[in-house]
C-alpha cells in the first residue's frame, strides 16, 4: 500500500511534508522507498527492529514533538489509513478544504473519532467498527504511548483534546491468506503462535481474533455483523493518481 499512501498524500500535502519509518523492508520493499525518497519523501531508517515496532507511538511521538518548528500540522497515520473530512453526513477529499480546516483550528491534540474499514468482497463498501479512534497534533508536544496511535499522555494535551472533522478509511481487510500471514507478523513478540491463547486484550487484540478464525467463511461473516456503506469518491481519487482500490476481491 505504500505506493498509493505516497501519491494520495503527496498529491494533498507535498511530497515533502510525508516522513516513512522503515521497520526492516525487504528487498520487494526496497526499490518503493527508493521511488518515494525520489518524489520528495524523507525515509528513515534505524529502527528496523520487531521492538521498534513495539514502540512505534513512543518514536513518532519524538519526531513529531522534535520538529514541531518545521511542520506545525503532524498526522500519525499507517500506510493503509486515509484521511477525509466529515460534515454532517458529508465526506470530502479536496486539499483546499484541508489546508482551510487546518488553519481554522487552534493549536492542541485532535481526536479522529471516526474510523471505516474496507469490505474487500464489496468493492467500495465500508463500516464502522466499534473502536480505532486515533489522534493529531497542531503546534504541540505529541508523547504517544499506543502503537496504534490510539492514546495520548496528559503532558501532549494544550487546553482538552479537541474532536475533529477528520475521519480515516482504513483498507485494513484483504483477503484471508494475507490477512491471516500479516496478524502473524504482527503478533509474533506478543502472542505464542504455536499455541494461540482463546482469549488475549493486549497489543493488538483485534488481529488475535483473526488467528482464532478457522476458515475464510469465518472472516466473510465477521464482517456481516456491521452496517455497510457505500463511498466510491475514495476509489475514485484512487484511480485519478494512478492506483486501484486495494485488496478489492468483489
Amino acid at each position: 500500500l505504500l505506493p498509493l499512501f505516497v501519491d494520495f498524500y503527496g498529491s494533498l500535502f507535498g511530497f515533502e511534508s510525508i516522513h516513512i519509518l522503515d521497520n526492516g523492508s525487504n528487498e520487494t520493499l526496497s526499490p518503493i522507498l527508493t521511488n518515494a525518497e525520489k518524489k520528495g519523501c524523507k525515509i528513515i531508517y534505524g529502527f528496523d527492529k520487531p521492538v521498534d515496532f513495539e514502540n512505534k507511538g513512543k518514536i513518532i511521538g519524538e519526531l513529531i514533538t522534535k520538529n514541531i518548528n518545521k511542520f506545525n500540522i503532524s498526522l500519525p497515520l499507517d500506510c493503509d489509513e486515509f484521511l477525509v473530512l466529515e460534515n454532517s453526513g458529508e465526506r470530502y477529499i479536496l486539499k483546499e478544504l484541508f489546508y482551510k480546516y487546518f488553519y481554522s483550528l487552534k493549536n492542541g491534540a485532535y481526536l479522529v473519532k471516526k474510523r471505516y474499514l474496507n469490505n474487500p468482497y464489496k468493492k467500495d463498501n465500508f463500516y464502522q467498527p466499534p473502536k480505532g479512534h486515533k489522534y493529531f497534533f497542531k503546534n504541540c508536544p505529541a508523547h504517544i504511548d499506543s502503537v496504534g496511535f490510539h492514546s495520548i499522555k496528559e503532558s501532549s494535551l494544550i487546553d482538552e483534546v479537541k474532536i475533529s472533522s477528520l475521519a480515516y478509511f482504513e483498507y485494513h481487510n484483504r483477503s484471508f491468506k494475507e490477512l491471516i500471514e500479516k496478524s502473524k507478523e504482527k503478533m509474533k513478540l506478543r502472542i505464542n503462535l504455536k499455541n494461540i491463547p482463546k482469549k488475549y486484550s493486549g497489543r493488538g487484540h483485534h488481529l488475535h481474533k483473526h488467528l482464532l478464525m478457522r476458515s475464510e467463511n469465518d472472516y466473510i461473516e465477521s464482517m456481516k455483523d456491521f452496517e455497510h456503506f457505500k463511498f466510491e469518491e475514495l476509489g475514485i481519487l484512487f484511480n485519478e493518481i494512478g492506483h486501484q482500490i486495494p485488496f478489492n476481491l468483489s
